[in-house]
């Protein structure tokens, strides 16, 4: 944990907050904090800044806090993925989440197992979990937008050229033509099939919508490899996004 994260509604006074979950734990058994040491803070979807530890107890820690610092600029890539399998979900999410993606659709394809769906790894409580997993690590406040959409088909070609308007468009595809490009300098919508892949018909719905297809390496690389591979070869992390 490189930044303790906060809701303001945690807050019982200006500038004042009180500990009592998995954090505070973690301040007392791992990073062993004591009375005047001082963290790294960050207020969720917020300002980052130091705190001062003021007080501990057996099951709470009080933290006296200035905020002034912005979050780091996320990247200006929208992603797109077929759902995983369960258990990679909060890894995946955390991953992104990590690189500074603020935008996160996870899609149904041919090759994702309906029961995927029913499974408690996409609830709200468990995608937010990940998300702030990620931001403690990068030391990031801003959370990620993560939506579902279970139907392709009417997402691509109904929803699709609001997602791209402005950016420019790839989908990930093992036997693509092009290699994929690198260090896009403008805003990027990234499409990355699930395990398996997405199959021909799929690809093709996408080129229709402006899409272009686009091979990583002559190696099939696994989802939550080719994931980060991917979005750090299109997307620059040397400069600001436009």
């Amino acid at each position: 944990m490189n930044l303790v994260l906060f809701d303001r509604s945690e807050c019982h006074a200006p500038g004042q907050v009180q500990l009592t979950d998995r954090r505070f734990e973690h301040l007392k058994t791992v990073l062993n904090v004591r009375v005047g040491d001082t963290l790294r803070v960050g207020e969720i979807d917020g300002e980052m800044g130091d705190a001062v530890v003021v007080e501990i107890k057996d099951e709470s820690v009080h933290l006296r806090y200035e905020l002034s610092e912005k979050p780091p600029t996320p990247l200006s890539l929208t992603l797109i993925v077929g759902l995983p399998r369960p258990r990679s979900v909060p890894r995946v999410l955390r991953t992104m989440t990590m690189l500074g993606i603020k935008r996160i659709i996870f899609v149904h394809a041919y090759r994702v197992e309906k029961p995927y769906w029913s499974t408690d790894h996409i609830s709200t409580d468990r995608v937010r979990s990940a998300c702030l997993g990620g931001l403690e690590q990068a030391m990031d406040t801003c959370v990620p937008v993560v939506s579902f959409r279970r139907r392709l088909k009417p997402f691509v070609e109904d929803e699709m050229r609001q997602e791209m308007y402005g950016k420019r468009a790839f989908i990930a595809h093992p036997y693509a033509d092009n290699v994929c490009p690198v260090e896009i300098r403008e805003p990027v919508v990234l499409a990355v099939g699930p395990e398996g892949g997405w199959t021909d018909e799929e690809v093709i719905m996408f080129e229709n919508q402006g899409f272009e297809s686009v091979r990583l390496t002559s190696r099939i690389l696994a989802l939550e490899t080719a994931l980060p591979v991917l979005c750090a070869k299109i997307c620059s992390f040397s400069v600001p996004p436009f």
